[in-house]
């Protein structure tokens, strides 16, 4: 779906701003029987969007939770619920609906969603610490506030107010960096700036890759990624001038621009959306696939710089791994989750125009696996690494779970009419 959707919304947001049979990929051998898992959909588009809790065997929902951001392993997710003059902010338990912790804050703040595209976001990559928003327009302009606390929501939170249209970005580990997106008045660029929470100081200067310091900010979000024991994210940026991924030290005042692989032609707004990302589980690699171009890029993250060390073409192969050049007319809203990655990091899974790309992260050797014929929306690894699943949206939603070490289909189980995203899955 989000490849029908994406063209569309590019062509208008960008002003502003299957393969040959090769042998078979290596993942490891060990692997859990198939159980019950617990799993966490987004399901509903616009407002009415929320997550259903689904039993992997049955299909079943078991429980209706609203969006908000959950902590790195699921074990909390938090909600803003509204109120006046104070709205609160919960912790709560992601598997039974239970309220933890919960606190007060100002009315009007909520966690800041980035993009739409997955869970709500405004968390440190080490889930210690939350950042709120809130934004007041007035005749003197525009105001932006946050608030910064610990996640266990055992203090209050420390209020920031800045003149200007200023969003979330990014949170460090120590709850200290706040990275905020500045726009301009030049509605193609913006900065990146820093704010020092314990010294409630504003750095002057932007953030920017002092590489090039001189080269100007531009381009819509993409995918986004957390190294949590780095202390780094990672976020693909598609403009006109090429798609890079904007690597971002949460410990420094300046980031990295890395460029990727360029396409031009009719659909390669479209095209250079594709692009999703995934962490190796030393931190010490980044793979950036892009199946409608068929290209995997491996960015190296240590050395003095982030840098592209591989670019490989996957071979070409059947028309469901071409980008199409069809858009849908019931297309209603942008995927999540296009890449994922076994736990022994062996196995790259990418969603193509139709079924999965199983890519060896050793060789860069692919093949497609099959899901009956059909398109897949989202994908996740369980959280124990045993099993893949993946999710189809409209009107005849579908949930799978593959074997990620032989590829086959275990199961085809219908779930409720337009669930896109599946966010997390873990044994019951």
């Amino acid at each position: 779906m989000r490849h029908r959707l994406i063209a569309a919304v590019f062509m208008g947001v960008l002003l502003v701003s299957g393969c040959g049979q090769s042998p078979a990929v290596h993942v490891s051998s060990s692997h859990a029987s198939a159980g019950s898992y617990r799993l966490y959909l987004r399901q509903g588009f616009g407002g009415t969007q929320q997550i259903h809790v689904v039993n992997s065997a049955s299909g079943v929902v078991e429980l209706q939770l609203p969006l908000g951001t959950p902590a790195p392993d699921w074990s909390r997710l938090y909600v803003v619920a509204g109120g006046s003059p104070t709205a609160t902010l919960k912790a709560i338990q992601p598997s039974t609906g239970k309220t933890l912790d919960q606190i007060q804050v100002p009315s009007g703040f909520l966690l800041p969603d980035l993009d739409g595209l997955g869970p709500i976001d405004g968390i440190s990559p080490n889930g210690r610490w939350l950042a709120l928003t809130r934004q007041v327009f007035d005749l003197q302009g525009t105001t932006s506030s946050f608030l910064v606390g610990d996640s266990s929501l055992a203090h209050s939170f420390t209020q920031i107010d800045l003149r200007g249209d200023f969003q979330f970005d990014a949170l460090s580990n120590d709850g200290n960096n706040l990275y905020l997106i500045q726009k301009l008045t030049d509605a193609k660029h913006y900065q990146v700036r820093l704010y020092n929470v314990a010294g409630h100081s504003l750095a002057t200067a932007p953030v920017v890759d002092k590489r090039e310091p001189n080269e100007p900010m531009y381009g819509i979000r993409g995918n986004s990624i957390a190294a949590t024991g780095a202390n780094n994210v990672y976020t693909v940026y598609v403009r006109d001038k090429g798609p890079f991924i904007h690597a971002l030290p949460l410990e420094q005042p300046f980031a990295f621009c890395v460029d990727l692989p360029k396409k031009s032609g009719s659909f390669a707004a479209e095209d250079q959306s594709r692009w999703s990302l995934a962490l190796s589980p030393d931190e010490s690699r980044v793979y950036a696939v892009n199946p409608a171009l068929g290209l995997v890029t491996v960015m190296s993250t240590t050395g003095n710089a982030p840098a592209i060390v591989k670019t490989v073409n996957l071979p070409s192969g059947p028309t469901s791994w071409l980008p199409s050049p069809v858009l849908e007319a019931d297309a209603k809203g942008a995927g999540v989750g296009e890449l994922a990655l076994t736990g022994d990091g062996r196995t790259l899974f990418a969603v193509g125009m139709s079924g999965l790309l199983a890519i060896d992260t050793q060789s860069f050797q692919a093949h497609s696996v099959s899901v009956n014929g059909s398109y897949i929306d989202s994908l996740h690894m369980s959280s124990d690494s045993a099993w893949l699943f993946a999710a189809r949206a409209g009107d005849q939603s579908k949930l799978w779970q593959i074997n990620p070490a032989t590829g086959a289909l275990v199961a085809e189980t219908p779930i409720t009419n337009n669930t896109w995203a599946v966010l997390w899955a873990e044994p019951e």
